[in-house]
């Protein structure tokens, strides 16, 4: 899988990492393990860096398939933030319109630093 992450307790934040090609099934499975991952706790943020995504294999059906799976799972977001860090133009606009569909607060960045201020974590 393309998709890893790394909770910091701690900080509160899960810190997401994902490159090459990567598919609807591949996230709709990351976004399913995270939510059962016993160290997930509602509140906590999220860091997904995915400027190392060469190619982007997610739909529209996809995206929809993603929030839905959010709104399933609510209790477990609850007051989740995450901020996607995307440089390639597709992956970016997906990304967008991932944002604009979901109840989770999203922001989407072109750089790191403007992802952690946005997520609290300068």
């Amino acid at each position: 899988m393309p998709i890893s992450y790394r909770i910091d307790a701690d900080a509160r934040l899960v810190r997401t990492v994902a490159d090459g090609v990567l598919t609807d099934a591949e996230l709709l499975a990351h976004k399913a393990q995270l939510a059962a991952d016993p160290a997930f706790q509602a509140g906590m943020h999220q860091l997904s860096d995915v400027r190392g995504v060469e190619r982007l294999d997610v739909s529209a059906d996809g995206v929809r398939s993603f929030v839905a799976h959010d709104a399933q799972h609510v209790e477990r977001f609850a007051g989740h933030r995450m901020a996607i860090v995307a440089s390639e133009a597709v992956v970016f606009g997906m990304a967008r319109m991932y944002q604009t569909m979901s109840s989770v607060d999203v922001g989407v960045f072109r750089n790191i630093e403007d992802a952690l201020a946005f997520l609290g974590k300068e």
